[in-house]
């Protein structure tokens, strides 16, 4: 299972060890496991500890989601507010 994040605020981490917002549109990429459940990867992605905790500046909402798993997709969209879901391009 594969999943993408449109990540506008998108945390980097510099030489010292901080970590600043990117610039520019970013696309977070997550690839699960194999044998990894849907719960599984929908808590390891937005868990107050997760995935997206983990790669966005706090408080901030993907810009889109794409999947190759259409529930995962659909999980993650409700989850954000509703945001859109986009096909995955090959």
């Amino acid at each position: 299972m594969r999943l993408y994040l449109g990540n506008r605020n998108a945390l980097t981490a510099d030489p010292d060890g901080s970590t600043r917002t990117a610039k520019g549109k970013q696309c977070t990429t997550v690839d699960f496991p194999e044998g990894t459940s849907l719960g599984e990867a929908f808590t390891v992605l937005t868990a107050s500890d997760g995935v997206w905790a983990n790669h966005a500046k706090a408080g901030s909402t993907p810009a889109w989601v794409a999947s190759d798993s259409a529930a995962l997709a659909t999980l993650v969209a409700d989850h954000f507010g509703g945001i859109e879901i986009r096909d995955v391009e090959v």
